[in-house]
């Protein structure tokens, strides 16, 4: 019997040593474990119900879309499957993208955005932008914006999230594709490289740069991201003078003609005017890019004046004459390119009262620059009017030959108060050479050859 219970005794000391041995071995949590994943899933499960419902459900869907792929740059492309989203959805994605780049800390308001929206294309509010301007309108707050032939340069434009941003930027991203918490809510400092031509030279640029400098300009009239701007993406910054009309800018419209005369053509993709025809068919007479045309004038510079005269016919053309270039033109094998023929259109379309004013802008600036370089320069006078002694410029005169009740719209409006076109006026009137038999001014009845017969005879 005592034998039994020796036995026993010590069988349960065996089984008290393998049970500890076993406990040893087992795995050991480390002090506070527990309260760090705790703690993560609370700010996760924070940070998500913080997110609006649509925001909450642009997650979800961008998640699904991704299953079976978890290459890194998923999202990036304008065209991954968004058709999925309802335009509320469209409008969260770009605050999640404003959010995930911190774009606030420009402190764009509401009102600095409708002021600097409406200065710069031309539009009260991004629901009114014509469909032409667009490559997709997304919701009334959102839409894509479509540049002429270089797609790197569309951008989306939100008026909800008061924001423009480049389409490589339009990311939704994941830490690891499998839980929808694992959204990343800050920019990590990844960026996308954009590559812009500047006259022969490629540059490239952080889109994170681009992204910045772009909004602090247009939304906040930033002169040291205009700096930048003309810098790195003059495309850009050109086309807002070209598409969409803005002149405000005095620094870019002296960039714009500069670059325009010197012949950088590469930038150039788009025909604009003194005269901005808007989709829709409103128009303006762009008084900021006339007024830096008569600075480059005054310096002497002789391509501007070249320009401004080819502008100043270009309106004097009557609606018979248009149509009779058109016609021969269209027996040329010249290639007109559409916008260059829509161009021409708006002009030819545009009032008489109306293209009068812009021939009388476009005079007043070239004329006392004529009369500083006419003197036996080919580049600022023709030789039949020289030989006359007719101190005209050349493409007023041309205007007023074209345009014959020109000269009484002028009288109508009193030179529109400009004080060198009234100087140019009474130079014609006080010139008896331009009266016809019944006392009527009449200039295009002159005959310039006589001019020129008295010159060869001499």
């Amino acid at each position: 019997m005592r034998m039994k219970k020796r036995e026993g005794l010590c069988l349960l000391i065996l089984l008290l040593v393998c049970f500890g041995c076993m406990e040893e071995k087992a795995p050991q949590k480390k002090k506070g474990e527990k309260k760090i994943v705790v703690a993560r899933k609370s700010v996760a499960q924070s940070k998500w119900d913080s997110l609006t419902p649509e925001q909450q459900s642009v997650l979800r869907k961008t998640l699904e879309s991704y299953k079976g792929d978890t290459t890194e740059d998923l999202g990036t492309s304008p065209y991954f499957p968004r058709d999925i989203l309802t335009p509320e959805e469209y409008d969260a994605e770009m605050e999640l993208n404003v959010r995930y780049y911190n774009l606030r800390k420009l402190h764009i308001s509401e009102s600095q955005f409708c002021k600097r929206f409406k200065e710069i294309f031309g539009y009260d509010d991004v629901a009114d932008m014509d469909d032409q301007l667009l490559l997709r309108r997304l919701s009334k707050n959102t839409v894509i914006v479509d540049l002429p032939d270089v797609y790197d340069y569309d951008f989306y434009l939100s008026q909800s999230s008061r924001v423009v941003i480049s389409t490589v930027m339009m990311h939704i991203s994941f830490s690891d594709y499998e839980s929808v918490f694992s959204y990343e809510y800050e920019s990590v400092g990844k960026s996308d490289s954009i590559i812009s031509i500047i006259g022969e030279n490629a540059v490239k640029f952080s889109s994170i740069d681009w992204f910045y400098h772009c909004n602090n300009y247009l939304f906040n009239d930033g002169a040291s991201s205009r700096a930048w701007l003309l810098a790195y993406n003059k495309y850009f910054m050109y086309h807002l003078i070209m598409t969409f009309g803005y002149d405000g800018d005095s620094e870019l419209n002296r960039n714009f003609l500069w670059d325009y005369l010197q012949g950088v053509r590469n930038l150039f993709d788009k025909p604009f005017s003194v005269v901005h025809f808007y989709p829709d068919g409103r128009y303006k007479i762009r008084n900021g890019l006339l007024k830096q045309m008569t600075e480059l004038l005054v310096q002497g510079n002789s391509l501007c004046y070249l320009w401004a005269e080819d502008e100043l016919e270009r309106y004097c053309l009557t609606d018979k004459q248009k149509s009779k270039n058109q016609k021969n033109k269209e027996g040329d094998d010249l290639y007109i390119p559409p916008d260059k023929m829509q161009l021409d259109s708006a002009i030819g379309a545009l009032p008489f009262e109306k293209r009068c004013e812009v021939i009388a802008l476009i005079a007043n600036a070239i004329y006392p620059v004529f009369l500083e370089n006419s003197d036996g320069n080919c580049e600022y006078s023709d030789v039949w009017l020289q030989s006359c002694n007719i101190n005209i410029p050349t493409s007023f005169w041309n205007a007023i030959n074209k345009e014959h009740n020109l000269l009484s719209e002028i009288d109508r409006n009193n030179c529109y108060g400009l004080p060198y076109l009234q100087e140019l006026m009474s130079v014609i009137r006080n010139d008896r050479r331009f009266y016809d038999e019944e006392g009527n001014l009449a200039p295009w009845k002159f005959d310039l050859s006589a001019g020129l017969k008295s010159m060869s005879t001499e």
